[in-house]
């Protein structure tokens, strides 16, 4: 049986600025929260490895109720976001994974990002349950624990370690933490700057993510089973599912905040049902697209097509992704044959990415509906879902997006309303 924590209506009613108890659906307490609190994405570790082969890149500042830029936002030289010892907690749809403690923040080009040190869930855990031994074992024999055990209880509240906390850190990754052959050339290592005014805001600080704990063998990302994301077959039934991704969010923040799913945990009748449906809706929204630019993707089915569902309110309401590829040639000219020639030239790709709400009843409504090709990604990028998360510390899920274009990316964040996405913050561009 699942539990209604918010209704979306209160939700709504809040984002207007209206009272919640003036609602017609009752009384919901909303989370007030000012920040600071950083959002940023890490890329997944390569194949045996863990996190502290990734990288991670700034993407937004939450305080006072504003979105900041995180790659500009109270340099000293280096972005707040990114300065030496800073605690990242990294989430997938919601669920905690680990932590990731910034050790060395780089500039490449015009991108600022950070490697760093990695402790995973199941470590966390781990240390948790010998502290609750420790402490049962402790009042048996009739003495007293210093600490009370919490499994939160290394979850980030953007505190400072100490410099040289920072420094061991770094020094006791493995090599596996440098940048390999695949990747640029690391950029000279900023210093970390004296920090001489008490009241900047910080972010989540606390001490090196292995200073205190044995050597274990951390989690990967290969442990990760995203079950709201599946693939879809011709038949529109749903199929294996899909690796992990290779990005994933990170928050920090000054606060402690709740954490919770936000998958939606649909049946698999719901999950072929809606497929259907949404698979139906993509293939109305491609006519239209096709007609428009003079396209022609009658032949062939969906690509790479992907699924997603999550409840980002917890109302019991799904809000759904459908993201996929489709092959394409220009289209003849009406009354014109198309040459052979023609018919064998290279065909463009035509990335779509739609979102829509389905409500308790099984109604759908399409929210957003965007349609790109390889002749357009100069114009208008392709969409790819990084992943629901809480961006400002509300309970509530956001979606982060990456728009890639031809030479350029940037990324978006939006929330979802009754009737459409609404873009609540997007970054800079940087180059690819």
């Amino acid at each position: 049986m699942r539990i209604f924590h918010i209704s979306r209506w209160a939700g709504i009613c809040a984002s207007l600025g209206l009272l919640i108890g003036t609602c017609a659906f009752g009384q919901v307490k909303r989370v007030a929260h000012t920040g600071p609190r950083a959002l940023a994405v890490i890329t997944g570790p390569a194949a045996g490895k863990d996190f502290r082969s990734s990288r991670l890149y700034p993407i937004t500042i939450f305080e006072h109720g504003e979105y900041h830029d995180a790659t500009l936002y109270e340099s000293n030289p280096e972005p707040m976001a990114l300065e030496p010892g800073t605690v990242y907690e990294v989430q997938h749809t919601g669920e905690a994974l680990g932590l990731f403690t910034v050790t060395t923040p780089q500039q490449l080009k015009d991108t600022w990002l950070a490697t760093g040190s990695w402790r995973s869930q199941a470590d966390i855990e781990a240390a948790a349950a010998r502290k609750a031994a420790q402490s049962r074992s402790s009042r048996r024999r009739g003495g007293t624990s210093r600490s009370s055990p919490n499994v939160d209880s290394d979850r980030p509240v953007l505190r400072r370690s100490s410099p040289e906390e920072s420094t061991q850190s770094a020094a006791s990754d493995d090599s596996s933490s440098h940048p390999t052959s695949q990747t640029p050339a690391a950029a000279p290592v900023v210093a970390p700057p004296a920090d001489n005014d008490p009241n900047r805001p910080t972010l989540s600080r606390g001490r090196p993510a292995n200073a205190s704990s044995r050597e274990e063998t951390p989690a990967s990302l290969a442990t990760v089973k995203p079950s709201s994301a599946s693939a879809i077959t011709a038949s529109g039934a749903p199929a294996a599912i899909q690796p992990a991704p290779n990005l994933l969010v990170a928050v920090s923040d000054a606060a402690f905040s709740d954490l919770h799913s936000y998958k939606f945990p649909w049946t698999p009748d719901e999950q072929t049902r809606f497929t259907k449906q949404l698979r139906d809706t993509a293939a109305q929204e491609l006519l239209k697209y096709t007609k428009s630019h003079q396209l022609d993707a009658t032949a062939g089915d969906w690509e790479s097509a992907e699924i997603r569902a999550f409840d980002l309110y917890y109302d019991n309401d799904a809000e759904i992704l459908f993201s996929a590829t489709r092959r394409a040639q220009p289209a003849a000219a009406r009354g014109i044959k198309r040459p052979a020639k023609a018919a064998s030239a290279p065909a463009l790709t035509i990335y779509a990415t739609l979102v829509v709400l389905v409500n308790s009843s099984g109604e759908m409504r399409l929210l957003m509906s965007e349609f790109t090709d390889d002749q357009h990604l100069d114009v208008a990028g392709r969409l790819q879902l990084i992943d629901a998360v809480d961006a400002d510390g509300d309970g509530r899920g956001e979606l982060l997006f990456r728009r890639i274009g031809q030479h350029a990316e940037r990324y978006q964040l939006y929330r979802v309303t009754k009737d459409s996405l609404y873009k609540l913050f997007e970054s800079l561009p940087s180059e690819m």
